[in-house]
Order: C-alpha cells, then structure tokens, then sequence
C-alpha cells in the first residue's frame, strides 16, 4: 500500500434534508468527522451545570425565596 488512500475504511451515509440551511450544512459537519476522530479520547467528560440549562443561581434562589 502507498498509504495515500483514505484513512478509515468504514463510515455511514446520512440524508442532507434541506430544512434549512444551518441543519443543511449541520449534516456535512457531521459527516466530516470521521471514525478516526471518534475512536481518540482527547477530551474529557464535562459536568453540565444547571447554567449549561438557561437556569441561573440567582433564578433558582429567587424561586426558592417565592415558595
């Protein structure tokens, strides 16, 4: 082998419906990340915190304070 061929020999085909355009280009996004890149472990697992949500601190405690 010249090993100029492409790097992963499996993949999956996904439909591009047109909804509109950010879900349009929303699917090559995902097709361009090949099964190389999900087999690496670069990035570790991430806590969502109730912010990640649209909850606030402060929202939580005023709604508290209420009841």
């Amino acid at each position: 082998k010249t090993g100029l061929d492409l790097m992963q020999d499996k993949g999956f085909c996904v439909i591009a419906d047109k909804l509109n355009n950010m879900r349009f280009l929303s699917h090559f996004r995902s097709i361009h990340r090949g099964a190389y890149f999900a087999e690496m472990k670069t990035t570790t697992v991430r806590k969502l915190l109730p912010e990640s949500w649209g909850f606030s601190v402060l929202s939580i405690l005023l709604t508290v304070d209420l009841a």
